[in-house]
Protein backbone atom coordinates (compact mmCIF):
# COMPACT_ATOMS: atom_id res chain seq x y z
CA UNK A 1 0.00 0.00 0.00
CA UNK A 2 2.82 2.37 0.08
CA UNK A 3 3.48 5.30 2.13
CA UNK A 4 -0.43 5.96 2.48
CA UNK A 5 -1.22 7.61 6.27
CA UNK A 6 -4.56 7.74 8.36
CA UNK A 7 -5.43 10.55 9.76
CA UNK A 8 -7.48 10.34 13.09
CA UNK A 9 -9.17 13.23 14.88
CA UNK A 10 -11.56 12.49 18.03
CA UNK A 11 -14.12 14.73 19.61
CA UNK A 12 -17.18 14.93 22.23
CA UNK A 13 -20.59 15.68 21.84
CA UNK A 14 -23.73 15.41 22.84
CA UNK A 15 -25.44 12.02 21.77
CA UNK A 16 -28.52 13.92 20.97
CA UNK A 17 -26.70 16.24 18.79
CA UNK A 18 -24.99 13.45 16.37
CA UNK A 19 -27.37 13.75 13.23
CA UNK A 20 -26.59 17.36 13.16
CA UNK A 21 -22.86 17.43 13.87
CA UNK A 22 -22.34 14.56 11.57
CA UNK A 23 -24.01 16.44 8.92
CA UNK A 24 -21.77 19.60 9.40
CA UNK A 25 -19.09 17.49 8.99
CA UNK A 26 -19.97 15.85 6.27
CA UNK A 27 -20.71 19.38 4.24
CA UNK A 28 -17.16 20.65 5.59
CA UNK A 29 -14.41 18.44 6.37
CA UNK A 30 -15.38 15.61 4.63
CA UNK A 31 -16.03 18.07 1.19
CA UNK A 32 -12.83 19.37 1.87
CA UNK A 33 -11.06 16.28 1.91
CA UNK A 34 -12.72 14.94 -1.45
CA UNK A 35 -11.28 18.18 -2.54
CA UNK A 36 -8.01 17.89 -1.74
CA UNK A 37 -5.80 15.83 -4.52
CA UNK A 38 -4.34 13.03 -2.41
CA UNK A 39 -7.37 12.13 -0.51
CA UNK A 40 -8.72 8.47 -0.94
CA UNK A 41 -11.43 7.76 1.53
CA UNK A 42 -12.88 9.19 4.83
CA UNK A 43 -15.30 7.93 7.61
CA UNK A 44 -17.00 9.74 10.45
CA UNK A 45 -17.52 7.25 13.49
CA UNK A 46 -19.61 7.46 16.84
CA UNK A 47 -19.66 5.17 20.00
CA UNK A 48 -22.23 6.16 22.49
CA UNK A 49 -20.71 6.97 26.17
CA UNK A 50 -22.35 7.24 29.13
CA UNK A 51 -24.16 10.27 30.40
CA UNK A 52 -25.56 10.98 27.28
CA UNK A 53 -22.11 11.69 25.15
CA UNK A 54 -20.87 10.51 21.90
CA UNK A 55 -17.08 10.19 20.52
CA UNK A 56 -16.40 11.00 17.23
CA UNK A 57 -13.12 10.11 14.97
CA UNK A 58 -13.08 11.18 12.39
CA UNK A 59 -10.47 8.94 10.42
CA UNK A 60 -9.36 9.88 6.66
CA UNK A 61 -6.79 7.53 4.19
CA UNK A 62 -4.32 9.71 2.27
CA UNK A 63 -1.69 8.85 -0.31
CA UNK A 64 1.07 10.68 1.67
CA UNK A 65 1.73 13.08 4.58
CA UNK A 66 2.08 15.88 1.72
CA UNK A 67 -1.10 15.27 0.82
CA UNK A 68 -2.22 16.05 4.23
CA UNK A 69 -0.22 18.81 4.36
CA UNK A 70 -2.49 19.85 1.39
CA UNK A 71 -5.41 19.66 3.48
CA UNK A 72 -4.54 20.57 6.44
CA UNK A 73 -1.50 23.28 6.42
CA UNK A 74 2.19 22.65 7.18
CA UNK A 75 1.67 21.78 10.84
CA UNK A 76 -0.41 18.20 9.99
CA UNK A 77 -0.57 17.33 13.69
CA UNK A 78 -2.93 20.24 14.12
CA UNK A 79 -6.64 19.72 13.92
CA UNK A 80 -8.44 21.60 11.31
CA UNK A 81 -11.53 23.39 12.50
CA UNK A 82 -14.89 25.01 10.75
CA UNK A 83 -17.58 28.03 11.34
CA UNK A 84 -20.29 26.08 13.47
CA UNK A 85 -18.17 23.39 15.14
CA UNK A 86 -18.07 25.13 18.78
CA UNK A 87 -22.03 24.68 19.11
CA UNK A 88 -21.71 20.99 18.61
CA UNK A 89 -18.34 20.18 20.61
CA UNK A 90 -17.91 19.35 24.37
CA UNK A 91 -14.58 18.26 23.92
CA UNK A 92 -12.38 18.45 21.10
CA UNK A 93 -8.53 17.33 20.51
CA UNK A 94 -6.71 20.26 18.84
CA UNK A 95 -4.56 17.27 17.58
CA UNK A 96 -5.04 14.91 14.75
CA UNK A 97 -2.85 11.56 14.84
CA UNK A 98 -1.68 10.08 12.18
CA UNK A 99 -0.37 6.29 11.37
CA UNK A 100 1.01 4.62 8.70
CA UNK A 101 -0.43 1.89 6.56
CA UNK A 102 1.65 -0.76 7.81
CA UNK A 103 -0.39 -3.76 6.76
CA UNK A 104 -3.87 -3.48 4.44
CA UNK A 105 -5.31 -6.71 4.34
CA UNK A 106 -7.52 -6.03 1.43
CA UNK A 107 -4.74 -5.44 -0.70
CA UNK A 108 -2.85 -8.50 0.49
CA UNK A 109 -5.78 -10.66 -0.44
CA UNK A 110 -6.38 -8.45 -3.97
CA UNK A 111 -2.54 -9.80 -4.61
Amino acid sequence: MGNHVMRVWTAKILTSDGEGYIDLVRRTGLQDHAETAGHLRSWVLSRRLDAGYTEIKTVSLWESREAIEAFAGYDIERSVSYPGEEMYLIESSPWAAHFDIAFDSQSEMSD
